[in-house]
């Protein structure tokens, strides 16, 4: 099943409309953590989420990923990429 990658951008937001958007998107199904091969779990940057091996299409990803989104009243722009797999330097661990 697929994976994704979500980033969010809430314009004009300020840090406490960041932290209510990381509420409604676990709401949703998303995370903000991503383990790695060496079972490291790391944070994502800010305002990028992850929804790891759903049998649900990018179209209802995006669309709940607007929805938390919207729960802001903030214009917002989002972004979903469907993953095959994850590497990266430098994430800060949990």
């Amino acid at each position: 099943m697929p994976s994704y990658t979500v980033r969010v951008e809430l314009h004009t937001g300020t840090e406490q409309d960041y932290e209510e958007l990381h509420g409604y998107m676990e709401a949703q199904g998303f995370e903000r953590t991503i383990t790695g091969d060496d079972k490291k779990e790391c944070k994502m940057p800010p305002a990028e989420y992850v929804m790891r091996n759903v049998g649900i299409g990018i179209d209802i990803v995006l669309s709940k990923a607007n929805n938390a989104a919207a729960l802001t009243f903030k214009s917002h722009a989002v972004l979903v990429s469907e993953t095959t797999q994850w590497k990266w330097i430098n994430l800060d661990t949990v």
